[in-house]
């Protein structure tokens, strides 16, 4: 199929894909390193140093060879052991039996659990980007509700077919770590969103248009998270819960009604398909 993009809309393009920027401990260390350790001065004018807070090393990722498919064996078997299993009865030595390695195997890449948590967690979440890399048929969406309506879905049959992701991002199961992830990327979505939603309907402009976004994934994420909670799925119920309460959120800041750009009555008109991902470029596909 050909791929087109219409030249009076290419500038809208996402021509940069998102870069996650993911914790760097070590960084963090270095840094504490070279500061001081935070003396304080108490009454009496005697200076106590300021007790130092533990933190715990996160996973290392190798870089070629048998080191990448080793680590790429661990996550499987963390994956496949979260599946079935809760967190709290998955240790390193389960993971090692599951991935049919030696202990020290898995304390070299994932020093403890939650690092192995957090290194899938970055996995489910690339996974979850590739989603939204799925073409979409351009006559659904007639206004700037359809379109959160297939993103939501897309994003819920995707959790909902993975118990782990669904342990992780909305069971509070997989650490600090791994919910900071999950903020990261967050953060990176909804700084798009806007300029996404731009690219398809005339969107008003919106002075703190990615606030407004964060705002509405929050709610969408605590309906969510509360169903995870209540049925170990995002079920049905609270699904509809959570769409009719983000749009009425939007509503606060846009209109009932968008007026399609021509791009997409024209793309609709032809029986096209639209690209629209978070992390990459939009593009019309078809005839």
């Amino acid at each position: 199929m050909a791929s087109h993009t219409a030249e009076p809309w290419r500038a809208l393009a996402l021509a940069n894909r998102i870069k996650i920027d993911y914790p760097d401990r070590q960084g963090d260390r270095r840094k504490d390193a070279r500061v001081a350790d935070g003396d304080r001065e108490q009454d009496g004018g005697v200076i106590v140093p300021e007790p130092k807070r533990k933190q715990s090393p996160g996973p290392r990722t190798p870089s070629r060879g048998r080191g990448l498919r080793r680590h790429a064996a661990l996550l499987d078997a963390t994956e496949i052991l979260l599946a079935s299993h809760g967190p709290e009865e998955i240790g390193l030595y389960q993971i090692a039996e599951q991935a049919n390695v030696p202990p020290p195997s898995v304390y070299h890449f994932f020093p403890s659990k939650e690092a192995a948590f957090e290194a899938l967690a970055r996995r489910l979440t690339t996974q979850l980007l590739e989603v939204h890399h799925r073409p979409i048929d351009a006559r659904r969406i007639t206004n700037w509700p359809d379109l959160f309506r297939i993103d939501i879905d897309r994003a819920r049959a995707f959790y909902n077919s993975s118990p782990p992701a669904l342990k992780i991002f909305y069971g509070g199961s997989g650490g600090v770590d791994a919910q900071a992830i999950d903020r990261i990327t967050a953060d990176a979505i909804t700084a798009n969103s806007y300029d996404r939603l731009n690219m398809i309907f005339h969107v008003p402009y919106l002075s703190d248009r990615q606030r407004m976004f964060q705002i509405r994934l929050a709610i969408l994420d605590a309906i969510w998270t509360m169903s995870v909670r209540s049925h170990g799925r995002i079920a049905d119920e609270e699904h509809e819960e959570a769409f009719r309460a983000c749009i009425a959120y939007s509503r606060l800041s846009l209109p009932d009604y968008l007026e399609p750009r021509p791009l997409l009555t024209e793309a609709a008109r032809r029986g096209q398909q639209l690209l629209l991902p978070f992390d990459g470029e939009f593009q019309v596909i078809g005839t």
